[in-house]
């Protein structure tokens, strides 16, 4: 009769032993009881791992939801700011044309009459795209803060990806 063995592979660490054999003195059959429990052994360590790679895997996913909320939040402050700014110059921009119109109709006295209706014609143009670029009083406000994309969140964010 050929002697019979049993090796336990895989992970799930070892508390009995990983293998057991017939011997000529000692039959495996003896052993069952302590393969059964390193089986449920292994299996319950297996399943605790599995739950905590879980648990951490949620985490992981509460934190970088936590970081893109952060980040969006860093991302809108951003964005209105740089609104700002875009609406102070373009105001600063639009008085500098309105006050270089108002400086060509000034000095128009002393040219002829067709120059000065050529000024005079330029200064309209100057004053309209005043007009157009200036965001006093119809478009002073707050801009509309687009949804965010990852790439613009990512110089935001804390952690990069999980």
């Amino acid at each position: 009769m050929r002697p019979i063995g049993l090796v336990l592979e895989g992970k799930g660490g070892t508390f009995w032993a990983d293998s057991w054999y017939d011997r000529d003195d000692y039959e495996l059959e003896q052993d069952l009881a302590q393969v059964l429990e390193e089986l449920r052994l292994r299996h319950s360590r297996l399943v605790e791992e599995r739950e905590d790679e879980r648990q951490r895997a949620i985490a992981e996913l509460r934190e970088l939801e936590e970081d893109r909320i952060a980040a969006t939040a860093r991302h809108r402050k951003k964005y209105l700011a740089d609104a700002m700014v875009k609406q102070a110059e373009r105001w600063e921009h639009a008085g500098h044309l309105r006050k270089l119109a108002a400086a060509i109709r000034e000095t128009g006295g002393g040219l002829s009459a067709d120059e000065r209706e050529e000024a005079l014609h330029w200064a309209v143009q100057i004053d309209a795209e005043a007009t157009r670029i200036d965001p006093l009083p119809s478009h002073a406000k707050a801009s509309e803060i687009p949804e965010p994309s990852s790439a613009d969140l990512s110089p935001f964010m804390k952690r990069r990806s999980l």
